[in-house]
């Protein structure tokens, strides 16, 4: 947490607008595309879309309320004037309006949730994953201990390759990564030539971190 005595209020302050803007460049580009004309952004921004979307993010909108102001075109707050120039801008291009509401209807989902609650349903996961590995001598697991990870880890198979192990255990149903994952200094430093990873989110349940583990008997079974 934040001290406000040593300076955390505008610490506080600096990131929720710095978040803003980063957000605002973000949809900018999902919603009106990447600008065009050299004047494009230019004008974007004294229209007030850019400010439209910064004050959303800022003051935490509901995005439904924020969807229904550009795609209405009627705003009913000053501040909100900008959004108007989403019509206006893509009048002649396709317009973003299913991603947008499927993106509103997710961040509407997941609030519900709360991140907090996913956290420790990873958590738990994790844990009961390397709990359930640690049942198998010939699996070895890479990375920290369950209460400083997300839903991930990442094992080997004792000389197996993580691609075939990957093979059979998506003939069980399950669904792996096998690879580099995009670290390919890492697995050097690790002297592997990939690893397995399985990852864990807020749908995933206990009994298919059990079908995880019967699976990587099957693939002992089969290959060695």
């Amino acid at each position: 947490m934040l001290s406000v005595e040593f300076g955390g209020a505008e610490k506080l302050a600096a990131f929720y607008d710095t978040f803003a803007v980063r957000m605002r460049e973000l949809w900018d580009v999902i919603l009106m595309g990447r600008p065009k004309r050299d004047n494009q952004e230019e004008r974007r921004k004294q229209n007030g879309w850019w400010s439209f979307l910064e004050s959303s993010f800022r003051t935490n909108r509901p995005w439904n309320e924020t969807v229904r102001d550009f795609l209405i075109a009627r705003p009913d707050k000053p501040e909100n004037e900008g959004a108007s120039w989403f019509l206006y801008e893509r009048r002649n291009e396709h317009q973003a309006i299913a991603e947008a509401v499927g993106f509103g209807a997710a961040v509407d989902y997941i609030s519900e949730i709360g991140l907090d609650a996913i956290e420790q349903h990873e958590h738990e996961l994790a844990a009961y994953g390397l709990e359930r590995l640690a049942e198998l001598p010939w699996v070895k697991t890479y990375g920290p201990p369950a209460d400083r990870r997300a839903g991930i880890i990442s094992f080997n198979v004792e000389n197996i390759h993580p691609h075939d192990v990957a093979q059979i255990l998506d003939g069980e149903g399950v669904a792996i990564r096998a690879g580099h994952h995009c670290c390919q200094p890492l697995m050097a430093k690790l002297g592997v030539a990939a690893t397995n990873r399985a990852s864990f989110y807020l749908y995933t349940v206990r009994e298919e971190i059990d079908r995880l583990v019967d699976g990587l008997h099957k693939v002992r079974k089969i290959l060695s």
